[in-house]
């Protein structure tokens, strides 16, 4: 079953109240709580309840401004979600340190099959904190890190964490300032993931698209 409360603003309190549900509804498979403005204190309501889902599958948290703490909370529930396959937390403001938190909480979700990280102002720490946690989750078939100021040494790290996810089926790294430098060491990793269908590696400063990337059918340079 699905439970969806997508744009409502329902804030801090909402949370708390959905949190208080989730007791009785342990069948409970997807939660979408995108742009509720719920912050840390929500999140971490939230998670208070979390492990009462049984085969709880998906969550989409993004736009909720939970920051730094609000990752501590998500880090630590994910030991509750071990048959998580879908972790939206797109555009939160967790910056490097909340990344490093959740990716050393990926271990828990070994069963991820979509991540979405995307304007969060990782970095390029950020980025070496995913690209070593991609090790924990070979299943994963959606990456998207756009939006996150990586840089050409965060793509630099993303390309070595490829070897991780062979079954990955679309990468958006767009909006990271990797130049052509480091588009060209993204694509000199692509044969890690032979799978992959799209790529999105638009609005990074790329004059000259790098070799190798005719063979990908969904391309956005």
């Amino acid at each position: 079953s699905t439970q969806s409360t997508w744009g409502n603003e329902i804030g801090e309190d909402g949370a708390e109240k959905i949190s208080n549900g989730l007791r009785h509804v342990p069948n409970l498979q997807e939660l979408y709580i995108n742009g509720n403005i719920i912050g840390a204190n929500g999140t971490r309501k939230l998670f208070d309840s979390i492990h009462h889902l049984l085969n709880f599958r998906t969550l989409g948290i993004g736009g909720n401004g939970i920051g730094d703490s609000g990752a501590d909370s998500i880090s630590e529930g994910l030991r509750n979600c071990p048959n998580l396959q879908s972790l939206d937390i797109r555009d939160n403001d967790i910056l490097e340190g909340g990344t490093s938190k959740i990716s050393n909480a990926l271990i828990h979700v070994p069963n991820l099959q979509m991540l979405d990280i995307s304007g969060n102002g990782i970095g390029e720490n950020g980025a070496n904190s995913i690209s070593e946690a991609l090790r924990h989750v070979p299943n994963l078939k959606i990456l998207n890190i756009g939006n996150n100021d990586i840089g050409e040494v965060g793509a630099d790290k993303i390309s070595y964490g490829l070897i991780y996810v062979p079954n990955l089926e679309k990468l958006d790294i767009m909006g990271n300032g990797l130049g052509e430098n480091g588009a060209n060491k993204i694509s000199d990793a692509l044969h890690f993931v032979p799978k992959l269908q799209t790529l999105d590696i638009s609005v990074n400063g790329i004059l000259n698209n790098p070799i190798g990337l005719d063979r990908i059918p969904n391309l956005r340079v």
